[in-house]
């Protein structure tokens, strides 16, 4: 068995073929870093064509559908980034790595990085990305992008409320009312939904999410690896030109760390993550083990429980062949934390997974992910569970620690997005569809 990850969920982009008048879009933006998202009608973003079937997306065909960019517009490596301003990794990246790749390859003239949006982790998301392009038609979406990374990644802060990113217009010279007007009636809402669905169709399922000329890497990876990566591309080892994008299918699996040795043999690292883990469902002789590495506010993860996990249950664990397990990997801020610290308030009265379930029927179902103390009480109400022993649980903080470490040991694993599993040492990204895990289950079962 192998310890490599087996593939991405959904993800794809759709641009204006003609950018409204005025926009940055008319034209690649060029130049050194310097309320709610509804659907809101939008300024007449209609989708580009498809691309004609040639067994899969070409980089020429991304980068047509690309909006921004920075460096050279004939640099011979091309980076696209698929990214959000709500994800910490992203700020990341955007704040201590891009920095080295524009000094050493963007200044050079060596490589152009192109933006597009995966607004993944909802309202402030969307909001966000609509207040780039508002920024973009006043020729101002790097400096705007990176006013919102220096929000999260040195303010710590990602309030990106309609007056926050107001705000942000104003402290960087925008025409004030320009760009509130722009913002108010969301002239980019439908723009950025539809390049945020469509790159879940190419197979994006985390972010930040990058093509090197075709090659793809997943995650805040250091810069040596963006460096081995774009030398590998200027010796002419891909050829940027239709070349066929690794999205779907790769020609190298990917490992859940940058050294794999150092996790051991399959049957090592399931032991090792079966003693860590909390919460399972399923006879604890199964031959198989799932380990799912989750967000409660993730709405991939919620995808996965309300369409894909109760085939699993029905078809494997119901008939002794699997058991799943539970880590948390709360990455999307203090809702995600505090959800999962709820969880555990609800494992002392052992009801985890009942809990597991509201919270995933109120993304999954009724579309909210207000996971605020209050609300998550009332959800142990609903369930019956002791409502002083529980508040008590959740108002001191009893497992906060718990799930920090939690969500940070799963990073130092090399899990970046979720949700992730590993099925008996293999490894899965994504809300992949039932089929995928039935595959691999009965592959496992087979041997």
């Amino acid at each position: 068995m192998s310890l490599f990850m087996a593939g991405l969920l959904t993800g794809c982009t759709g641009r204006p073929e003609a950018p409204p008048a005025g926009s940055a879009g008319a034209t690649p933006s060029t130049g050194a870093t310097g309320s709610q998202a509804t659907a809101r009608p939008a300024a007449d973003p209609t989708p580009s064509p498809e691309p004609p079937d040639s067994g899969g997306p070409t980089m020429d065909t991304i980068i047509a559908q690309t909006r921004h960019f920075q460096g050279d517009l004939n640099a011979p490596v091309t980076i696209i980034e698929f990214s959000d301003f709500q994800c910490p990794y992203c700020s990341r990246f955007s704040h201590e790595t891009l920095p080295l790749l524009k000094e050493q390859y963007l200044k050079p003239g060596i490589v152009r990085i192109g933006y597009r949006h995966a607004a993944y982790q909802g309202e402030g998301s969307f909001l966000a990305a609509e207040a780039s392009e508002c920024a973009a038609d006043q020729n101002a979406f790097w400096d705007y992008h990176d006013r919102l990374i220096h929000r999260l990644a040195v303010e710590g802060k990602r309030d990106f409320t309609s007056e926050t990113l107001k705000q942000f217009a104003a402290e960087l010279g925008l025409d004030s009312e320009t760009f509130n007007a722009c913002l108010d009636e969301g002239k980019y809402a439908e723009l950025v939904r539809s390049e945020t669905e469509q790159l879940q169709s190419l197979g994006v399922s985390g972010t930040p999410t990058f093509l090197i000329n075709g090659k793809r890497l997943i995650g805040a990876q250091p810069f040596e690896l963006f460096q081995q990566t774009i030398d590998a591309a200027r010796n002419g080892e891909r050829d940027p030109s239709n070349m066929a994008v690794e999205m779907e299918e790769e020609e190298e699996e990917q490992p859940l760390t940058e050294d794999p040795a150092a996790l051991g043999s399959p049957e090592e690292l399931m032991a090792m993550l079966t003693e860590r883990t909390r919460h399972f469902q399923g006879d604890p002789n199964a031959p198989i083990t799932i380990i799912e590495f989750s967000d409660f506010q993730c709405p991939f993860c919620s995808r996965f429980s309300a369409e894909t996990a109760p085939k699993i249950q029905a078809q494997y664990v119901e008939t002794g062949l699997v058991r799943m397990g539970y880590l948390h990997a709360a990455y999307q801020g203090e809702g995600s934390f505090l959800a999962a610290e709820a969880s555990e308030c609800a494992a002392d009265q052992n009801a985890f997974w009942d809990y597991h379930d509201r919270l995933v029927h109120r993304l999954a179902v009724e579309g909210k992910r207000d996971f605020t103390s209050e609300t998550l009480k009332q959800f142990a109400v609903e369930l019956g569970l002791d409502p002083e022993t529980f508040n008590a649980c959740l108002d001191e903080g009893k497992y906060a620690e718990l799930v920090q470490n939690e969500t940070q040991e799963v990073h130092q694993l090399g899990v970046t997005g979720t949700p992730t599993f590993i099925i008996n040492g293999k490894g899965i990204r994504g809300a992949q569809p039932f089929e995928v895990f039935e595959q691999i289950i009965d592959s496992e079962l087979e041997e």
